[in-house]
């Protein structure tokens, strides 16, 4: 823990170092050349709601906030940063907090499910081995298939994200087939309704491919979601569209720079 935060302590000096020496500001100047700032971003569990609170303020405050619909068709605002909100797996604070939290400020939000966990979500000991076998976390409260149905009768948006979770890169071609095009049959037909946005598990250049979006583009998806930071730009590729994650307990000024490309340009040096 205490190596983490050493880890952490040295990142965020450097993402300072990059806006307040105009780095970040000459990265943004540089993306702005292919359209207006644009980034999504994506929560996992959010079981303190201080915190979430803290990060939907921020957002709210500091960007213009679209909804899934207004990112699908562009409505972007071309004077300020745009963001939207998404969120990865199934957890019970998205229906306890965010949801609440989201409504409260009027916002829209993608949640993407694993309907291999909502399945066992009844079980707690089949919950347990998932989350520790394939989310690779330790257990907490998941997501039901009633609670996504709260969500979507909210007027959030559902998203798949695979049947188990596992690093499709790493699968054959025929369980990749399976993981995304069950997870979508299962979801659409417990939800009534087709699903097309479907965000990777993991979502780094290491478990993303070629091979692996055309799967997602032939399931009959319309976008797939990494978890690769950067602005999203025209010359994004639909199926590879990047999106930054907030990891738990981000304070809001460190928000603000990861926002402002800092992370970015963290994650590329770092990479």
């Amino acid at each position: 823990m205490e190596y983490m935060n050493i880890r952490h302590i040295i990142r965020n000096t450097v993402i300072g170092f990059f806006e307040y020496t105009g780095i970040s500001w000459f990265y943004r100047f540089i993306q702005r050349r292919h359209g207006p700032l644009t980034r999504i971003i994506v929560f996992h569990d959010v079981p303190d709601a201080v915190w979430f609170e803290t990060m939907i303020t921020t957002l709210a405050r500091e960007t213009n906030v679209l909804s899934p619909e207004e990112f699908f068709s562009g409505a972007c605002a071309s004077d300020r940063m745009n963001t939207c909100i998404t969120f990865d797996d199934g957890y019970a604070s998205w229906t306890s907090v965010a949801l609440p939290l989201l409504r409260a400020h009027g916002l829209k939000a993608l949640f993407f499910v694993n309907s291999g966990l909502l399945d066992v979500a009844h079980s707690e000991q089949d919950t347990e081995v998932f989350m520790r076998e394939s989310l690779e976390i330790t257990p907490r409260v998941p997501l039901t298939w009633s609670d996504v149905v709260v969500l979507q009768d909210a007027g959030h948006t559902i998203g798949g994200h695979t049947r188990t979770h596992p690093n499709l890169v790493a699968c054959t071609t025929e369980e990749s087939r399976r993981e995304v095009q069950e997870d979508k049959d299962r979801i659409e037909s417990k939800l009534g309704n087709q699903v097309t946005e479907f965000a990777y598990p993991f979502g780094t250049k290491a478990h993303v491919n070629a091979e692996v979006a055309e799967l997602v583009r032939t399931a009959g998806y319309i976008r797939g979601y990494t978890t690769i930071s950067r602005f999203v730009d025209q010359r994004s590729e639909t199926f590879l569209l990047p999106r930054m994650c907030i990891e738990t307990g981000l304070s809001a000024h460190a928000l603000i720079l990861w926002l402002g490309g800092g992370y970015d340009l963290f994650d590329m040096i770092k990479k």
